[in-house]
């Protein structure tokens, strides 16, 4: 009996200590102290699934929302992401205007991703022309040994 009163009062704090840690993360990230936030959620992480549903869906925003302020776009897409696809099964984990910032960011970086993406894509393929003159090949590139490369080489 003693031992297993013991075990829960060694388990019942860990999942209040996330809770408490998750809080603690949000209050930094609205004191502007990112990287404070995002040490806290990375301790985290490996322990996202003790939380609730409806702290984890804060979780993946508020990481998301971190790593945006700190220029992290490809992690900010993963865990904004995240976030949405918990809306739908965890619908109060974040205010109204918490889940339009959500869209609006959201969708900003996967447009930042697509133009990127595109720009690539063109480069990839303005080198892999072949060409005789420079006149053959695109803005920006000039004509080597019959290939098309950026003229920034």
């Amino acid at each position: 009996m003693i031992a297993a009163l013991s075990a829960l009062a060694i388990l019942a704090p860990a999942c209040q200590s996330y809770s408490s840690q998750l809080v603690r993360a949000q209050a930094f990230y609205q004191e502007s102290r990112y990287e404070d936030a995002l040490a806290i959620f990375r301790y985290l992480g490996p322990n996202e699934g003790a939380l609730e549903p409806r702290q984890r869906v804060r979780y993946y925003y508020l990481r998301g929302m971190t790593d945006v302020r700190l220029g992290f776009k490809d992690d900010a897409r993963y865990w904004l992401a995240l976030a949405r696809a918990s809306l739908k099964s965890a619908a109060s984990g974040l205010t109204p205007e918490e889940a339009d910032r959500l869209e609006l960011t959201l969708n900003d970086l996967n447009e930042d991703h697509r133009r990127t993406m595109r720009g690539y894509v063109e480069t990839v393929e303005a080198q892999a022309m072949s060409c005789r003159w420079s006149s053959d090949c695109e803005d920006g590139y000039v004509c080597k040994a019959n290939q098309c490369v950026s003229t920034d080489s």
